[in-house]
């Protein structure tokens, strides 16, 4: 079972990957995110299960992994206080009820929008999540609801430009001593 568990959180495009990534290495740790499970077992079941249902899937799956680590782990998903917070703590609680900290990647809405309708126009996102036209239509509603868990500590992050990780990686450090 994990012992720590980091939850990388905030909007789509607002740098939760790439956070989440050099997190993971900095630490040594594994990194289990929900959108590449999630795009995996849509290839494998195609239009026959809806996306929600996928991503449920998915998230179940990552929580299952979590706990078969025996150290820390990186979790990177985009989870809303309002709809995601029930599900989120039954998965810490599968993974072993490991020691939690949130990094809330905080950036301003219309940068995350337009980075991400960048990567669906650019072809670098996966069909499962949706067209350009989806995500825009959609926006208001995600950014209203948007916010960090708030049922573990939190440490938020600018990822409007460059992460300075080191400080990052010393102010997660300071919750664990």
């Amino acid at each position: 079972m994990a012992s720590v568990a980091i939850l990388v959180n905030g909007l789509p495009g607002s740098g939760k990957t790439t956070v989440s990534a050099t997190l993971a290495g900095v630490l040594g740790c594994p990194l289990l995110a929900v959108d590449p499970v999630q795009e995996a077992l849509a290839d494998l079941a195609g239009p026959m299960i809806a996306p929600q249902a996928v991503r449920r899937i998915a998230v179940d799956a990552v929580w299952a992994m979590a706990g078969e680590v025996e150290a820390g782990v990186v979790v990177d998903a985009g989870w809303r206080p309002d709809d995601d917070l029930d599900g989120v703590r039954a998965g810490v609680e599968q993974a072993g009820s490991p020691r939690v900290l949130e990094v809330w990647c905080e950036v301003a809405p219309e940068l995350a929008l337009a980075r991400s309708a960048a990567r669906v126009e650019g072809g670098g996102r996966h069909p499962v999540h949706g067209t350009a036209d989806e995500l825009a239509a959609g926006w208001a509603d995600r950014v209203e609801g948007a916010g960090p868990l708030g049922a573990w500590p939190v440490v938020r992050v600018d990822t409007s430009g460059e992460v300075d990780v080191d400080s990052l990686v010393m102010e997660i450090s300071a919750h664990f001593v």
